[in-house]
């Protein structure tokens, strides 16, 4: 059951929406969960660090921020931490120590039980679309995302031609085709306004001498021992800085002043925009100033503080283990 939930939670964050993940995920995997008396916070722990790890691609909402406000490449940044993004992968399918918590913890279902679960799951799912349409979504689907993660095309351009194509086929009334757009229109629109305000910000920083006093200040106030180390460090603690901050605050303020300070002691953009992306991605379902936790603690009937007592440890160790790898592998230097 844990491991279809991170396959649930993988499978729908390919749009780069932690509301859609929240949203497909929860309703979905909660009725089972409780048949089988695991904690619903178990639920949201594996949602999070799933959907955090695929954060990570180049369309994702995470991505588009930091490389617009560090003057970065999306796709470049995917590459680098692409090896990192596999590892959080692979941790967040190592469900086995959390299976056994929950096992003492009372989890469990009789044979009876197990049967009852399986007869309602076997029950027929209707669709609006026919089985050809869904197939030729699946296929149009993976063909994208292979043009696009090889290089072949960039990422908006292929999600515009995916876009066109797949209204056409899925909605070929002009009618409902424009009602669609409408109705999702709006978050492709505040995202734009985003990347905008972003670059409005971070103009209006340098080209005012802000950010040249903040960064003189921050370069005064750091040990020359630890100048070396400051990106790692940034890494290993970017789980609890995005959390009280909020990723657009790590993203849009933090991140461009520290890109000056990093570099003065010889660190590269890139590693710096990777020692802030692990964090902030794998918290950005425990941060406590974005919408989009609130949306899954209200899908799973849970309160903030039970949640992180819960998750917090989880996620911040998956973090340091990954910075740890990082700085082995030489992505991210100790």
């Amino acid at each position: 059951v844990m491991w279809i939930t991170c396959l649930v939670a993988t499978i729908s964050h390919l749009d780069g929406s932690g509301a859609t993940t929240m949203l497909v995920t929860i309703p979905m995997m909660l009725p089972i969960y409780k048949k089988m008396k695991i904690r619903p916070q178990a639920l949201l722990l594996l949602a999070a660090i799933c959907s955090g790890s695929m954060n990570m691609t180049p369309w994702c909402s995470s991505v588009l921020r930091l490389t617009s406000a560090t003057g970065g490449d999306a796709m470049e940044l995917w590459r680098y931490v692409l090896p990192l993004q596999i590892v959080c992968l692979i941790l967040s399918y190592l469900v086995i120590p959390l299976a056994r918590l929950e096992r003492k913890n009372g989890a469990g279902m009789t044979a009876e039980e197990f049967q009852s679960l399986k007869a309602t799951l076997n029950q027929p799912v209707e669709t609006k679309v026919s089985m050809k349409v869904i197939y030729f979504d699946i296929a149009l689907t993976i063909a994208i995302l292979i043009a696009m993660l090889s290089g072949i095309i960039k990422s908006n351009l292929g999600f515009m031609v995916a876009l066109a194509v797949a209204l056409v086929v899925n909605f070929p009334n002009p009618k409902e085709q424009t009602k669609k757009v409408k109705e999702f229109g709006g978050t492709a629109l505040n995202m734009i306004m985003i990347i905008f305000s972003i670059g409005v910000l971070v103009g209006v920083l340098k080209d005012s001498g802000m950010m040249d006093g903040m960064v003189a200040l921050i370069l005064a106030i750091i040990p020359e021992s630890l100048g070396s180390h400051i990106t790692w460090i940034i890494s290993a603690l970017s789980v609890p800085l995005s959390m009280f901050l909020g990723s657009d605050t790590v993203y849009m303020a933090v991140a461009p002043i520290m890109a000056n300070v990093v570099t003065a002691y010889g660190s590269t953009m890139l590693q710096l925009n990777a020692a802030f992306l692990i964090g902030a991605c794998l918290s950005a379902n425990l941060c406590l100033v974005g919408p989009t936790p609130y949306l899954a603690l209200g899908l799973a009937d849970v309160d903030m503080p039970s949640n992180l007592k819960y998750c917090f440890p989880w996620v911040f160790g998956m973090s340091l283990v990954v910075s740890v790898l990082a700085g082995i592998m030489g992505v991210i230097p100790f």
